[in-house]
């Protein structure tokens, strides 16, 4: 498993600036489309009730840039369960020895 720690990290990686890229395009576009809305021809990206009219172009962008962010924090939590999770480490499912046992050796 230690093979694909670097891939996991990368994933890691990717997911995190993806969704800051989303988060200053966002701030920069004002607003996103997953909470938007289009209506006759009019494309409106929503932040904190504020709407802001954008074009068609922009308002694919954000739906699309939306998804692309669910699907990396998608992937980075399935990378991090099996790279770094419970299935995915090295450790035995049950300790081989209590920490009295441990104690008492050491005595």
């Amino acid at each position: 498993m230690s093979r694909l720690k670097p891939l996991a990290n990368a994933v890691f990686f990717l997911a995190i600036v993806n969704f800051l890229s989303f988060v200053a395009g966002a701030i920069l576009l004002g607003g996103d489309a997953v909470n938007g809305h289009a209506a006759n021809g009019h494309y409106f990206l929503n932040s904190h009730g504020r709407l802001t009219e954008v074009s068609a172009e922009v308002f694919r962008y954000s739906t699309w840039h939306a998804r692309s962010v669910m699907l990396t924090h998608g992937l980075a939590l399935l990378t991090g369960i099996l790279v770094y999770g419970r299935f995915g480490s090295n450790r035995s499912a049950a300790p081989t020895a209590s920490l009295v046992e441990d104690d008492r050796r050491r005595r």
